[in-house]
């Protein structure tokens, strides 16, 4: 067992932490072993750039066909233990929330070093309190006190693992490999090959649904994103300028893969045990009037047909005393009904 001041045996029980497996690899070179420490990492699938073999996330356990076209990916039991497991581990006794630093920490691993989300923008950021109030990224900026500031709860931390697939699955499988799932991605996600419907009053048994939110610029598509969240945001007369050199046409063609979206827990109580609780997720995209009137966003060249087939609903949003926003919603939804 490996202990140090900063590694006790209390926290060996968890499991080795990044941190304390870097000290073990410094003392091993100090040992002139540098064999063991090449040992270790490629039992553990890496290779000598210290990436991680691409065999072991790009596994083809499911098909690329199957992958492209399903409608919704649904975690399985082995990914929702291992979540909750990293998820315990990295939050304190004191506190049910898992923080910013904290995530940035289990991400420490991958090829991005750091976290793939902007969590303060994309889910729920409780408050230490538990009133489900956001703080903006200025005020966890200034005082970097994250375990102050509260986090996000287990429910959210799994919802935003569910966006990351639904986004590209291969690449969160990746990601989910860095940190620590020894399963292929057969055993992380179930691909599911149709739409829900609720028909004769049976609820659908789908516990993700992922839906886009239209509108033309100004009608207040991202202040709905904020307050479907409790976030702190900037509005979008307030969004940053485009950057010299770049176009609506380069902005465009970033597609629905870069668009903002957001996803949140959803609890109801269970029809017949009212001491449980059913958890459902729901993410909500922000599709650009651009993307749309541009064309961008149904061209199968852009990547953007492969989010379109995982769309259940659209959300528009405009003001009925508005007849710019009226007609592009109309424009729009005649757009959609062409490729439905």
């Amino acid at each position: 067992m490996l202990e140090t001041h900063d590694f006790d045996a209390s926290e060996a029980e968890k499991g080795i932490t990044f941190k304390a497996f870097k000290s073990f690899q410094r003392i091993l070179i100090r040992k002139l072993k540098l064999e063991i420490c090449w040992t270790i990492l490629r039992y553990y699938g890496y290779d000598n750039d210290l990436r991680i073999v691409e065999g072991l996330w790009d596994d083809g356990s499911i098909p690329d066909e199957e992958l492209e076209e399903a409608r919704a990916f649904e975690l399985k039991k082995d990914c929702l233990v291992f979540l909750a497991t990293i998820f315990k581990t990295h939050t304190t006794s004191r506190s049910r929330m898992i923080d910013v630093a904290a995530v940035d920490r289990v991400f420490a691993t991958t090829e991005r070093g750091s976290c793939p989300w902007d969590i303060l923008k994309e889910t729920v950021y409780e408050s230490r309190a538990g009133n489900f109030v956001a703080e903006s990224a200025e005020q966890v900026g200034i005082d970097r006190n994250f375990e102050a500031s509260g986090g996000i709860s287990q429910e959210n931390w799994v919802g935003l693992w569910i966006k990351y697939f639904h986004k590209d699955p291969k690449v969160a499988f990746r990601d989910l490999v860095y940190i620590g799932f020894c399963g292929q991605l057969k055993d992380a996600i179930q691909p599911i090959m149709a739409r829900p419907r609720d028909i004769f009053g049976v609820p659908s048994k789908r516990k993700t649904f992922n839906c886009l939110v239209v509108g033309a610029s100004g009608s207040g598509k991202s202040t709905f994103l904020d307050a479907f969240i409790v976030a702190k945001g900037p509005s979008e007369e307030q969004k940053e300028p485009m950057q010299p050199g770049t176009s609506p046409t380069l902005k465009n063609e970033q597609g629905l893969k870069s668009a903002r979206s957001v996803v949140k827990a959803i609890k109801e109580r269970h029809p017949k045990n009212k001491d449980e609780y059913n958890v459902k997720f729901l993410s909500l995209t922000e599709v650009s009037e651009d993307l749309i009137m541009s064309g961008a966003l149904f061209d199968e060249s852009t990547g953007n047909a492969f989010l379109l087939t995982k769309v259940d609903a659209i959300i528009y949003i405009f003001e009925s005393n508005d007849a710019e926003q009226v007609d592009f919603v109309k424009v729009a939804s005649e757009k959609f009904k062409e490729v439905a």
